[in-house]
């Protein structure tokens, strides 16, 4: 028989689903009122922050830190410039936030066939929408003092709505790919590229003269914490079963014919892996002989206690085990 080298695509594809399937059930009520008391103490957080600096601090050198960077920023456009941020301003307006979503919203189900992930974006937008409306509305900020590039809509100019919802958006559909596909392939670059959009959006709306470095920061700041609190709470991490001596399951037991593998080590490592994505602690590894090929191993593993026993080697091993 051939070396013993487990199908690692079709191992971690059972893995990715097992771990899929054990994500435990949301209970509505639960799930809504953590969304909600989640999402008061978002708001309250960014609605502190605007009044500090808009009430508390508005005349300290913090601030007209803050004004200077705008007038450098006004004094250095080119023409070339002022065309590649208003293309990145894109990325975040009203209309492409609205209509990327609803792509999402329906990808994420297609390709994963469930609606978590896809309410995980949707609740990301909306939650850091609503933050941003009611801060709006309280905080009474005027745009910086220099010729705006864009038209200036009648809110206040705290905190950024572009770069939340560049955040909200690209940064959950960066951590959704992140959980869902690990390193594999170009993952780790999408990813990336993904979360350098909402830093290519506040640095243009800082240029176009529409916000103070404080208004991109505190809307990073929202849509960071509306990602963190939708991914957290409609993902949440499945429950780790215990180990050996906690009351629940022992360690796996591998019986294996050290023959029939060329590389031992290397197999042990990849076996181990596979179990503990799917949730088990590595495995405990026995090895069988010429003169017992795995049943007296299995008989003395069962007497140790163990819950699992894996065979590991030829014809003579798997029936023995």
């Amino acid at each position: 028989m051939g070396s013993l080298k487990p199908d690692t695509a079709v191992s971690e594809a059972g893995a990715r689903d097992r771990r899929n399937q054990d994500l435990p059930p949301l209970q509505a009520g639960r799930t809504a009122l953590r969304l909600l008391g989640g999402g008061v103490l978002i708001g309250a957080v960014v609605l502190g922050l605007g009044w500090l600096l808009t009430k508390v601090s508005h005349h300290n050198a913090f601030l007209r830190a803050d004004t200077h960077v705008e007038r450098w920023l006004a004094a250095h456009r080119t023409p070339w410039l002022n065309h590649v941020t208003f293309i990145v301003t894109w990325l975040a307006e009203t209309p492409t936030a609205i209509a990327l979503a609803a792509v999402l919203f329906v990808g994420l189900r297609l390709w994963l066939h469930r609606w978590r992930e896809s309410f995980i974006v949707l609740t990301a937008l909306v939650g850091e929408l609503l933050v941003f409306l009611m801060c709006t509305a309280l905080i009474d900020r005027s745009r910086p003092p220099v010729r705006h590039l864009d038209h200036a809509p009648p809110t206040s100019s705290f905190p950024s709505g572009h770069t939340g919802a560049a955040v909200a958006l690209y940064g959950s559909l960066a951590v959704i790919l992140l959980i869902h596909s690990g390193r594999r392939g170009l993952t780790w670059p999408i990813a990336a590229l993904l979360m350098l959009v909402p830093f290519a959006v506040a640095a243009s709306r800082l240029y176009r003269g529409m916000h103070f470095p404080t208004d991109v920061a505190v809307g990073a700041l929202n849509g960071t914490l509306w990602v963190f609190l939708a991914v957290s709470t409609l993902l949440p991490k499945a429950p780790t079963p215990p180990i050996e001596g906690s009351g629940g399951y022992k360690r796996p037991v591998v019986i294996r014919n050290p023959t029939k593998s060329d590389d031992p080590e290397a197999l042990e490592a990849e076996v181990n892996s596979l179990l503990v994505a799917s949730g088990l602690p590595p495995a405990r590894w026995v090895d069988t002989t010429a003169d017992d090929p795995g049943l007296g191993q299995t008989r003395q593993a069962l007497a140790d206690g163990a819950d699992l026993i894996l065979a590991c080697g030829g014809d003579g091993t798997v029936p023995r085990a």
